[in-house]
């Protein structure tokens, strides 16, 4: 059996495989990765009319494909495209986020023309490429022109509702990113309207926490309600929905009243759940999901007591916009008596706590930066702090009244949207894109492939080995067992500890064989790492080799002496050094093939 039947026996999935090397190739896999090397889910991957999608994995397979240029969309993402001739199997891109500078726009300005062609100015003249519109803002009101049905039930109809389709249009002609803003959970509207929406207090009446009316995160109805403009939005041509007030009210929880729990798991999983099903519904329409959130909580590791926790939320969302407005943060944030006054360190440090989080997350940072009661230069010394950082920002004022010298010019910054060239590999002689051609065990690591006694360290793809990674005793039980062709013909099950693994038949193959014995009475630890002295007694018991009288190395002594000895009079091991063996060395997975090489190969 080829190695590559073997593989797809395997994973019972041989579409998923490369052909292997060699001009002409009609698919061709790989891995998509942000430029922190996080594997990216959901990226579209076309070519020549076909097109999939990558997994969890980041991976994917195109097949049926001529040579030409492969592209690569994700929401939030800057699109690239790579060039294959057909000679490489393996086609793997780097993806770099859409860097986005943008305005808010309270709901206001895109009611009439001058309000909308006031901020579209500033965009033509600075480095401004977005538009961060309000269709929901914290008074309640739905600004746009909208069919949600909820919107005219609670009265929350603006007098004078705008186009979102056509003012979305008008920015995407200026070569604008759009995203729309939803207050989701602070609505004096809808909470007084729909009190069985609503947060209570213990009393049975609304809650009204500092002036403000809280609609119940726990409620469905409150979340479908956002959810609904969300989807509409979206239909509109919108490039992404930012979600605002998504979280718990602030204060103490026991004097108010959810339809559902309320402890810091529970908050935390609402919020975080609610996020979920939104991104679930706007992904396949083509819109990246964002959420705005408290500053703080780029710097502490639980959720804050309102439900946002950072590496929750980046496991979750597209997008995570942080306030990191230097007025919101109190004496001693940062080492400063008044943050306020030290604008530009505040957003860096805020900044470089977040992405310090979110090294192994696929999502964007994005923060609010604060453009009111600040001078030209304090606005433009936060931009220039992270963009340094390479991330896009978005200006908040509330009024939409913005410093625009404070603003600078795309020449004036440097983040960039450009991503590394993709890496184009041809599959090498081992079988495995991570074993090149002149590894020193490519050979031995072949043979195994060859041999069906490997299937890889990637299920189901079977294309990586992973050398370097220490091999544990259920993986250890599948070679050996492949290597001396054992299946279990018994239907004993001598370990308990074993029955979660991927390996019990061959754990129970080899221990029939008498291969081993186990780890302790009745369990055989398959987790545990394989040390160089026990895989020596492992190829001892398979070859029934007799204990050798030559002792050649100075460092070997206790139950697995006469193992290694044997294996050296063998010729099976030379060693790690010439008269040494490093018998309580973790075995690599290269290394377990150099001694099955020797001691299986005819």
């Amino acid at each position: 059996m080829t190695r590559w039947a073997a593989v797809a026996a395997f994973a019972c999935v041989l579409s998923l495989l490369p052909a292997g090397a060699g001009a002409g190739s009609s698919q061709v896999t790989g891995r998509v990765e942000n430029l922190r090397g996080v594997p990216l889910s959901g990226v579209v991957v076309s070519q020549g009319g076909v097109s999939t999608t990558t997994g969890s994995d980041g991976r994917y397979l195109l097949e049926s494909v001529v040579p030409g240029s492969v592209t690569f969309e994700r929401v939030g993402y800057a699109p690239t495209a790579a060039s294959w001739d057909g000679s490489a199997d393996w086609l793997g891109p780097t993806m770099a986020p859409r860097i986005v500078r943008g305005l808010h726009l309270t709901g206001t300005r895109p009611a009439t023309d001058s309000g909308y062609q006031e901020m579209l100015d500033i965009a033509a003249a600075t480095s401004v490429n977005s538009l961060m519109i309000d269709i929901k803002g914290e008074a309640g009101l739905v600004f746009h022109q909208t069919e949600v049905a909820t919107v005219d039930a609670v009265g929350a109809g603006y007098t004078n509702p705008f186009d979102l389709a056509a003012r979305t249009r008008q920015a995407h002609d200026a070569g604008l990113y759009v995203v729309t803003r939803i207050v989701t959970f602070e609505d004096p509207i809808a909470a007084r309207a729909r009190p069985d929406w609503a947060v209570k207090t213990a009393g049975g009446s609304l809650l009204v926490h500092s002036g403000q009316y809280w609609l119940d995160p726990t409620d469905p109805a409150a979340q479908h309600y956002a959810l609904e403009l969300a989807r509409e939005a979206c239909s509109m041509g919108v490039d992404e929905v930012q979600f605002d007030y998504v979280r718990f009210p602030t204060g103490d929880k026991s004097t108010m009243r959810f339809d559902g729990s309320s402890d810091a798991g529970s908050r935390q999983q609402t919020i975080t759940g609610f996020l979920r099903e939104a991104r679930e519904l706007l992904a396949p329409l083509g819109c990246a999901t964002a959420a705005d959130v408290f500053g703080f909580i780029t710097n502490i590791p639980h959720e804050g007591g309102i439900g946002q926790q950072l590496e929750d939320l980046a496991a979750t969302i597209d997008v995570i916009s942080p306030m990191i407005y230097p007025s919101h943060y109190v004496s001693g944030w940062y080492g400063f008596s008044v943050p306020n006054n030290h604008p530009g360190p505040v957003v860096r440090f805020a900044s470089q706590d977040a992405l310090d989080r979110m090294t192994g997350s696929q999502a964007i940072l994005r923060p609010w930066l604060q453009d009111f009661w600040y001078t030209a230069a304090q606005v433009e010394i936060q931009i220039v702090e992270v963009d340094a950082l390479g991330l896009g920002w978005m200006l908040w004022n509330v009024s939409s009244n913005f410093t625009v010298p404070g603003i600078p010019t795309d020449p004036e910054l440097t983040a960039s949207q450009d991503a590394p060239p993709a890496v184009l590999l041809p599959l090498p002689r081992s079988g495995f894109f991570d074993v090149a051609d002149d590894h020193l065990y490519t050979a031995e690591i072949a043979w195994l492939a060859g041999e069906s006694i490997t299937l890889g360290c990637n299920p189901p793809w079977g294309d990586y080995f992973c050398p370097r990674s220490p091999l544990t005793r259920g993986q250890m039980a599948a070679l050996l067992a492949r290597a001396l062709g054992l299946s279990a013909t018994e239907s004993v099950d001598r370990f308990v500890d074993d029955d979660a693994t991927p390996f019990e038949r061959e754990i129970e193959a080899i221990a029939e064989a008498g291969v081993t014995l186990g780890c302790a009475s009745e369990r055989f630890c398959p987790d545990r790492i394989v040390t160089r002295d026990q895989m020596a007694s492992f190829i001892a018991r398979a070859l029934d080799l007799e204990p050798a009288a030559d002792a050649p190395f100075s460092d070997v002594r206790g139950v697995h002496a006469p193992a290694i000895n044997a294996l050296a009079a063998a010729g099976i091991t030379n060693g790690c050094a010439p008269t040494e063996y490093c018998p309580t060395a973790v075995l690599q997975r290269q290394h377990a093939a150099a001694f099955l090489h020797r001691a299986f190969a005819a």
